[in-house]
């Protein structure tokens, strides 16, 4: 009996191995770049966010994928082979986010009929994420351009870092005080903006916008 045990455990031993190797190599699918995506664009245009480059981006991005799982298998985190197809996956859309989003900012060098006023730049940026066009993403849009019309270089990204470094030191690192200085820095362009187009819209838009 035990020896027939023994032949049985090792016949469906030779089996599962089988399965496994037979088993094709797992890849980061569609709807999983689609949430990478989708999620790192409300991300990189968050009003909290620290900083734009390194580390930060993608800690939050892989924190959410860790608590939400989507179609991730149990303990991939710990399969250095398929983990590394997510960490390229999120660094990819990051990039990419990233390009776009300086790409909108490009209006900027245009001749003065041709550029784009604080709410039309943030259209182009938000176009294709499910962020809302309010005041706090225009302010944050507008910290963003004066950045860029400080240095539109490849190295824009790591002024606006630099900016708001130094606004984290004015406020101590405290978070709140750091987005309200941001916020502060785009406020004059945003509602001198809304005061001038479309006056009757105003006051439900910026209280629609504060209330959300």
């Amino acid at each position: 009996c035990e020896a027939k045990a023994f032949v049985q455990a090792f016949h469906l031993e030779n089996l599962l191995a089988k399965i496994v190797v037979s088993q094709p190599p797992w890849e980061v699918s569609s709807d999983l770049e689609k949430n990478i995506s989708t999620y790192g664009a409300t991300i990189l245009l968050s009003s909290k966010l620290s900083a734009y480059k390194g580390s930060v981006p993608k800690q939050i991005l892989y924190g959410i994928l860790k608590k939400h799982r989507f179609d991730l298998a149990p303990g991939i985190e710990h399969n250095l082979a398929n983990w590394g197809k997510v960490t390229h996956a999120v660094e990819e859309a990051l990039t990419q986010l990233s390009a776009k989003f300086k790409k909108a900012a490009d209006v900027l060098i245009l001749p003065s009929a041709d550029r784009k006023n604080i709410f039309q730049l943030t259209q182009d940026i938000a176009k294709g994420t499910q962020c809302e066009v309010n005041v706090l993403l225009c302010a944050r849009v507008a910290f963003m351009r004066k950045s860029y019309i400080k240095d539109s270089s490849i190295k824009f990204w790591t002024t606006v870092d630099e900016d708001l470094v130094k606004i984290r030191q004015k406020a101590d690192g405290d978070l709140k005080k750091v987005t309200k200085q941001v916020l502060l820095l785009g406020a004059c362009t945003v509602y001198n903006f809304f005061c001038l187009v479309e006056p009757s819209a105003t006051s439900s838009r910026l209280t629609a916008s504060n209330t959300g």
